[in-house]
């Protein structure tokens, strides 16, 4: 419903494999840098935040109502280049690290960000990979998300955002190799086969088939995309499927053979989902996993650009 709203907006004006998930935290875990997010079990947050984690709620609505205590809300659609059908990142890295300091987000410490699950967009996904994305080292996902946490009778708190008395020490320093942008994508279709980076594409399969429920210029996909339903990712909790199950997905799809050093570059709508795809292939050992935040809403706006499968 959200990604349609925007959608509209836009419109009147012209988001080593670990078996299962990563239940239980290592120790140790405020020390570990990294360069992917780590999806931990709600059992595993008691030792995030013993290590001063900052906790993230990227759910599009609900904070209010009811999060998990000490959170800070925190919104994807604030760190974009634009507003209405939109998804590429703001332009200014040192900017959208400010934001994050601003909710106390600090370099030293560890992150923990949830989202509504299998009832969002994979929000939670697109605030990890943007955090790793500039240069932070310790990042995590709640599996299943807030459901996971009031299912297991965790406590919430309830009323607005408060601000934390000291802003976080957080300086952006971007990894290239984590997002892909329009060019990469255009020169990725022509590249030699062996050499070609996979394309992927998260969203639903009635949208890789030609739907445009939120909007786009144009339906179809990314010529040579396969489709990954972010929602296959998911079992019937919200929460990421068995390591073996996931694979059975890729597997399904043309995915499972490929080495883990082989480029895949990910994309949606607004570079949501595909941010939450992201994280599951790294977890999976895939080393060489790129976001196309700018993804489905930029490239059909294009008329330049080749789509396949769909109407104009």
């Amino acid at each position: 419903m959200r990604l349609w709203l925007l959608s509209l907006a836009g419109s009147l004006l012209f988001a080593g494999p670990v078996e299962k998930t990563a239940a239980a935290m290592p120790a140790g875990v405020a020390a570990t840098p990294q360069s992917t997010p780590r999806f931990v079990g709600v059992e595993g947050v008691a030792a995030l935040q013993q290590a001063g984690a900052v906790v993230l709620d990227a759910r599009a609505s609900g904070f209010l109502w009811a999060h998990i205590p000490s959170a800070q809300a925190v919104d994807w659609l604030d760190f974009r280049d634009g507003w209405g059908r939109v998804g590429r990142l703001g332009r200014d890295p040192q900017a959208m690290a400010g934001k994050l300091a601003a909710l106390g987000v600090d370099a030293a410490r560890p992150v923990l960000v949830y989202g509504a699950a299998a009832a969002g967009f994979g929000e939670e996904g697109r605030i990890a990979w943007l955090l790793l994305y500039l240069g932070h080292r310790q990042v995590y996902i709640l599996d299943g998300g807030f459901a996971a946490w009031q299912g297991a009778k965790k406590s919430v708190e309830r009323g607005p955002r408060r601000r934390p008395a000291q802003p976080g020490a957080f300086v952006a320093q971007p990894q290239s190799g984590l997002r892909a942008d329009r060019a990469q994508v255009l020169r990725a279709l022509s590249a030699p086969t062996e050499e070609r980076p996979i394309l992927v594409d998260a969203r639903s399969e009635a949208e890789w088939a030609g739907a445009t429920p939120y909007l786009e210029a144009r339906g179809g996909h990314i010529p040579g995309a396969r489709s990954l339903p972010w929602g296959r990712l998911l079992d019937a909790r919200g929460q990421l499927k068995p390591a073996p199950e996931l694979r059975g997905e890729l597997a399904a799809r043309g995915l499972a053979e490929l080495s883990p050093d082989r480029e895949i570059i990910v994309y949606c709508t607004g570079g949501v989902r595909s941010a939450f795809v992201v994280a599951v292939l790294a977890q999976l050992g895939y080393r060489r996993v790129r976001n196309y935040d700018g993804s489905f809403w930029e490239w059909a706006a294009d008329r330049s650009l080749p789509v396949e499968g769909g109407k104009d």
